[in-house]
């Protein structure tokens, strides 16, 4: 696979081509947003099962959501994080449509995809096989502190950690894609390209990892 083996000539190709935002988003985004909802799903229930009365249907309600949430953050995070390399990308002088662009980047994603294939089945095998307390919600009256306690139990600290690294890792990979996908879709140099891909990815992934390590 071009993408995977030579990235730079994978968008260089890419760049010639008509703009066709519906692969990028079978390809990889959709893909991404259905193993996000899989992992939201199974994490919410699981929280179902530890308490008792109004508050589980508000985890199984959550669950039925997160399916939704999943989706709608993966094209919300593209069109933004898209939204951000054009904008960065043209302070260097990038040239080039918005539109290709939000192809190209989407294309990105692909090493976030891998990730999601190696953390989901780990963390949703652990989240299964955990053994939650029982807590009602007198139980939450006289400790608000419960909940978080539940949800702090749900899954090992070394896989938290392993999900963590994991991240890293994809970010690392996805900000070489996005260099050269900067690089073709809006004729940069590689330098300037790596600039305007590197500041949005540490920021996406530091959400992600903030939202990882509050489970520790």
């Amino acid at each position: 696979m071009e993408l995977i083996s030579d990235p730079n000539r994978f968008f260089e190709k890419l760049a010639e081509k008509e703009t066709k935002l519906l692969k990028p988003v079978l390809a990889v985004i959709l893909p991404m947003s259905i193993l996000g909802g899989i992992y939201q799903y199974v994490i919410s229930m699981k929280l179902a099962e530890a308490f008792v009365g109004d508050v589980a249907f508000v985890f199984k309600l959550v669950a039925y959501l997160g399916v939704v949430f999943a989706l709608i953050t993966s094209f919300v995070s593209w069109l933004i994080l898209t939204l951000i390399m054009f904008a960065l990308s043209a302070l260097f002088g990038g040239e080039g449509s918005f539109r290709k662009t939000l192809e190209s980047v989407g294309y990105g994603f692909f090493p976030f995809l891998i990730s999601s294939l190696i953390k989901t089945p780990l963390t949703v095998k652990y989240a299964l096989e955990a053994e939650l307390p029982k807590i009602s919600m007198n139980t939450i009256k006289e400790n608000p502190e419960a909940v978080d306690l539940v949800v702090k139990s749900l899954l090992p600290s070394e896989v938290i950690y392993s999900s963590a690294v994991i991240n890293v890792a994809a970010t690392v990979w996805a900000v070489v894609m996005w260099s050269f996908a900067l690089k073709h879709s809006r004729n940069l140099e590689f330098r300037k390209a790596f600039v305007s891909a590197s500041l949005p990815a540490v920021l996406y992934t530091a959400y992600q990892l903030w939202t990882l390590l509050r489970l520790l």
